[in-house]
C-alpha cells in the first residue's frame, strides 16, 4: 500500500500498477483496505491519463469525471465505514483528481464533489488543515460564478480560519472583501477605494479570477 502511495507521488505508474495488482490479490482484505485500493487504482487511471490524452480535451474531461464519480461512491463507502483515517484518504485523493478540472471553465463540473469533501472534513474536524483551506477556497470560487455571493462568502470565511497565518492569508482577504463589495447591491460604500471598486466589480460582471494555483498538497 504505502509502496504504491510513493509510486503514484513520483509519478511513476507501472510500479504503483504492479504494487495494485498484488493488493487486489488479497482476499482477506476487508472493506476499508478496499476502499483505500479503489483510491490508488481512480488516481493511477488519472496519471494515465496525464499521459496518453492531451489535458482539457473532452475526452480528458470525460474521464476524470467518471473517476470523481468513482470518487464520490468511494467516499459514501468511506462515511459508511465512520473510519475518520479512511474518510481522509478518499478526501485527498478527490482533490487530487479534480486538480485538473479547477480551471474556470471546467470547475462547475467538481462543484458537489468539493462540496462535500469540505463538509465531511468539517464534520470529522480533520486535522488536514491546508486542505480545508483549499477545498473551502474553490468551493467559495464555484458558488461566486453561480451568483451565490453569500455561500461563497461563507466558505471564504473559513478558508480565512484555517488558512490564518499562511501563505494565503492575504489572498483570502482580498476575496473577501472584493466579496463583500460585490454584495453591496443598494448600498453606497463609505470608503473612497471601496467606491472605486464597486464600479470596478460591476464593469467586470461575472469575469473570473484565478489568484493563485492550486496544488496537490496530500497524500
Amino acid at each position: 500500500m504505502e509502496l504504491a502511495r510513493l509510486s503514484l507521488d513520483v509519478k511513476n505508474p507501472e510500479v504503483a500498477a504492479s504494487c495494485i495488482n498484488e493488493l487486489k490479490k488479497d482476499e482477506m482484505k476487508d472493506s476499508r483496505t478496499a476502499i483505500e485500493i479503489e483510491c490508488l487504482i481512480c488516481e493511477l487511471e488519472i496519471q494515465r491519463l496525464g499521459v496518453k490524452s492531451e489535458k482539457y480535451t473532452k475526452s480528458f474531461v470525460e474521464k476524470c469525471l467518471g473517476v470523481i464519480r468513482r470518487l464520490d461512491q468511494a467516499l459514501q463507502n468511506a462515511i459508511r465505514e465512520g473510519d475518520p483515517n479512511v474518510i481522509q484518504v478518499v478526501c485527498v485523493t478527490l482533490w487530487n483528481v479534480c486538480l485538473p478540472l479547477l480551471q474556470p471553465s471546467l470547475r462547475k463540473h467538481v462543484k458537489r464533489s468539493l462540496s462535500n469533501v469540505a463538509k465531511i472534513l468539517d464534520e470529522i474536524d480533520s486535522l488536514l488543515i491546508k486542505l480545508r483551506c483549499q477545498v473551502h477556497m474553490e468551493v467559495a470560487y464555484i458558488e461566486e460564478e453561480d451568483d451565490r455571493i453569500d455561500v461563497a462568502m461563507e466558505h471564504l470565511k473559513k478558508a480565512y480560519y484555517f488558512g490564518n497565518g499562511s501563505s494565503y492569508q492575504e489572498h483570502i482577504e482580498i476575496a473577501l472583501h472584493r466579496l463583500e463589495i460585490s454584495s453591496m447591491l443598494y448600498e453606497t460604500p463609505e470608503i473612497l477605494e471601496d467606491k472605486a471598486a464597486k464600479i470596478i466589480e460591476q464593469v467586470k460582471g461575472k469575469q473570473c479570477y484565478v489568484p493563485w494555483k492550486s496544488c496537490v498538497i496530500f497524500k
